[in-house]
């Protein structure tokens, strides 16, 4: 079933590792975690959040102090639209997110606070503390 992805939620943490948070998912197979920094790939992400996004999972981005543009309008694009919205070679991919599907921003208060991004709060519709 295709939808909008309802919330994409964030959860800062002190000094939780993202392994121990995946590890708490119902089915942790279905679990997929991501690093998000200045090194990050941009496609590759991508391409991985696209895989999870469309095949019911339980996506977790790990972000550190640096956020992508073109990952930050994915993450966008699946609040307004429900789906992920891309170029590949020659073609645009268009990748409708499963109404499953869930995705997790994990990050720190001192992170949050560098991040390239002061607007990260209005992709997100539930913040939790650890």
């Amino acid at each position: 079933m295709q939808g909008l992805v309802k919330q994409i939620g964030l959860l800062v943490v002190g000094k939780e590792s993202i392994e121990d948070l995946a590890a708490l998912a119902p089915n942790t197979n279905l679990a997929l975690v991501i690093e998000l920094g200045s090194d990050s790939d941009a496609q590759e992400v991508i391409e991985k959040m696209a895989d999870a996004v469309s095949r019911d999972r339980l996506l977790l981005l790990r972000l550190h102090d640096y956020l992508d543009p073109k990952v930050y309008n994915q993450l966008w694009l699946l609040t307004k639209k429900g789906q992920l919205e891309y170029p590949l070679l020659d073609e645009r991919v268009v990748v409708p997110a499963s109404s499953a599907s869930a995705i997790i921003i994990v990050s720190t208060d001192a992170e949050l606070e560098r991040l390239n991004y002061n607007n990260i709060y209005d992709l997100v519709g539930l913040t939790e503390r650890l």
